[in-house]
């Protein structure tokens, strides 16, 4: 449902864009009508909402390589490719901020709305020992903020340690800058550094960002900010209209570029720690995940084949999707791998009530 309301309150926002508006908000809008969905959103219309926006970061890939080739005596053309560029930059990064803003609201964070998962989570953390890995595949922060309620004993993929000072600034009428608001940001860890003590045993990752994972323009560097931060200056509200010195730094790409995005820091160290977990962990559970995502269903089948014995695997879904052949076919089955009920469980009644469904206690004997 959370979803489904997302996807509703984005395909709202871009159709409300004023006609009379920007040529940038235009293309944004045009970008969007051209993606078909269904009258009930789902899932894959959220993808596909999401994606189109990320190719238009393809778009700009190709743009710049084509500068490169067109001789410098052309000094009109390069600048006429360079603009080109440059509006569809604009055009992914306002793309990307509404996408994540209709997130930000529609996602829980207080403890009165997040309550609901603190069982799931206590229940976890209390039934396996040693490090728990979490890959949270969408970017908001419920999961974060979940565990901070319960003071659960983690770590994620920024430092524990060193700060960077970030200012929140407005464009006064004389274009001279004013600071509305500092905050400490955290630096992202650069390599697979997670710390070995006992309370930092669960580790959070985010393979495909954060709407609190922004990247500097100027130098590259991503840093973790404050949800604070996002949600007092509405951050990624205002940044559809200027051009601001930093940017969410997530994957929203289609089938095509994600591969390309991933490999891509700090998204890379994400599914490096993903994959490591998997490696290492004899259970596995997976909650909510549609397997559609070609890049997460290779991480998954390339630990699952090289293993000599297989894992536990519990798979938690709300109803009847995904369907058992496109999980299987995410592993890698095939039919001379024998009957997967070994190893594989699959509960449909969401994690709110996991702990009590018998596919839990098989999971966990």
């Amino acid at each position: 449902m959370l979803l489904e309301n997302i996807t509703r309150t984005l395909l709202s926002e871009l159709s409300s864009i004023a006609p009379d508006g920007s040529p940038v908000l235009k293309a944004v809008q045009s970008v969007a009508q051209r993606v078909e969905h269904d009258d009930k959103p789902d899932e894959s219309d959220f993808e596909k909402l999401v994606g189109a926006f990320e190719t238009q970061a393809g778009l700009i890939l190709e743009l710049e390589q084509l500068v490169d080739l067109v001789p410098s005596k052309s000094e009109e053309i390069r600048e006429h490719i360079k603009a080109t560029a440059d509006f569809a930059r604009r055009v992914c990064d306002i793309g990307t901020n509404i996408v994540l803003d209709c997130i930000l609201k529609n996602s829980p964070t207080t403890v009165d709305r997040t309550s609901h998962m603190h069982g799931f989570f206590k229940n976890l953390i209390h039934t396996f020992d040693g490090h728990i890995t979490i890959a949270n595949l969408n970017y908001d922060s419920m999961i974060m903020s979940c565990l901070l309620q319960i003071d659960a004993p983690m770590c994620d993929m920024a430092l524990g340690w060193g700060e960077s000072k970030i200012n929140i600034t407005n464009t006064k009428d004389d274009d001279t800058k004013e600071v509305v608001g500092s905050y400490l940001a955290k630096p992202m860890r650069l390599t697979s550094d997670f710390p070995a003590e006992s309370k930092y045993r669960l580790r959070l990752l985010h393979p495909h960002g954060s709407v609190t994972y922004w990247k500097s323009r100027k130098d590259g560097k991503v840093v973790k900010i404050p949800l604070e931060a996002l949600r007092k200056h509405n951050l990624l509200g205002s940044t559809k209209y200027e051009r601001p010195s930093m940017s969410p730094a997530v994957v929203l790409a289609n089938s095509l570029e994600k591969p390309r995005r991933v490999k891509e820091a700090p998204f890379n160290l994400g599914y490096e720690a993903l994959g490591k977990g998997l490696d290492e962990s004899e259970h596995w559970l997976i909650a909510g995940y549609s397997f559609r995502d070609h890049s997460i269903n290779e991480t998954l089948r390339e630990s699952f084949q090289k293993r000599k014995s297989k894992p536990q695997v519990l798979v938690s879904t709300l109803g009847w999707d995904p369907p058992e052949e496109r999980i299987h076919n995410a592993f890698g089955l095939t039919s001379t791998d024998g009957d997967p009920a070994f190893w594989l469980s699959i509960d449909r009644g969401g994690v709110e009530n996991l702990n009590l469904s018998p596919e839990w206690r098989s999971f966990i004997k």
